[in-house]
């Protein structure tokens, strides 16, 4: 992969984007529709920045796997949600609506799990109703669980909600749409560059919008200037 490439050939190494998918989060971020031709406008100025990635781990004894992910990895609701969505697409098709109505119905169905998560500054031991590690700030079609992350600062975002009565739940979820979540009393927030975590093993996991089939405990660390992409001026 680019990024596991020695540093004077990575340099050569450039990556573009033309969104065409669903919702469409890492390309919300730089601007990108799905207009082609803004796209490739964008791909022959050739404007470069280098940008983090993330690397998730499951270090389980039992299951050694590693993934690399470049907008976020959601724990909990968040991949509950993620979960819902791809069975419901085999049912009603590939429609932007689909993670609204799943996320109503996750929030209606899903509880809490046990958690332990450590960072350098931050030990969590509790129930945890969602927490998105963010590399970018949006996921799930322009919601923003980590607003202020941004993929060029060598740290992640990290958003978690423990457990919650459902006025906190249901209050919460119109922040997600005013950048105002991290003000809300029941989230709390904070970066990092390493996060270990231990959970409940039917606590369901997701990178990129791909369900992750590992074992906790897991680790995520970022991988500061890892890739060339190609963005908007």
């Amino acid at each position: 992969m680019v990024f596991s490439l020695p540093k004077q050939i990575r340099q050569y190494v450039k990556i573009a984007i033309i969104p065409c998918g669903t919702i469409n989060d890492w390309g919300r971020f730089w601007g990108l529709t799905r207009d082609f031709k803004q796209s490739t406008n964008v791909f022959l100025q050739g404007n470069v920045r280098y940008i983090d990635i993330g690397k998730i781990e499951s270090i389980s004894a039992q299951c050694s796997n590693m993934r690399f992910f470049i907008n976020a990895v959601g724990l909990g609701l968040d991949a509950k949600v993620v979960s819902i969505t791809h069975q419901l697409r085999k049912v009603l098709g590939n429609h932007g609506f689909l993670y609204t109505l799943s996320l109503l119905v996750a929030v209606l169905s899903y509880r809490p799990h046990k958690a332990i998560i450590t960072s350098d500054k931050e030990h969590i031991d509790d129930k945890i109703f969602i927490m998105s590690i963010g590399n970018g700030c949006y996921t799930g079609g322009g919601l923003q669980q980590t607003p202020n992350a941004v993929p060029d600062d060598g740290l992640f975002d990290v958003m978690i909600a423990k457990k919650s009565t459902a006025w906190d739940i249901f209050t919460a979820l119109s922040r997600l749409f005013n950048d105002t979540l991290l003000e809300h009393l029941v989230i709390h927030s904070f970066q990092a560059k390493t996060l270990d975590i231990m959970c409940e093993e039917n606590m369901p996991l997701e990178t990129d919008g791909v369900i992750i089939n590992g074992a906790s405990p897991y680790r995520v660390s970022v991988i500061p200037n890892a890739i060339q992409m190609i963005v908007p001026m």
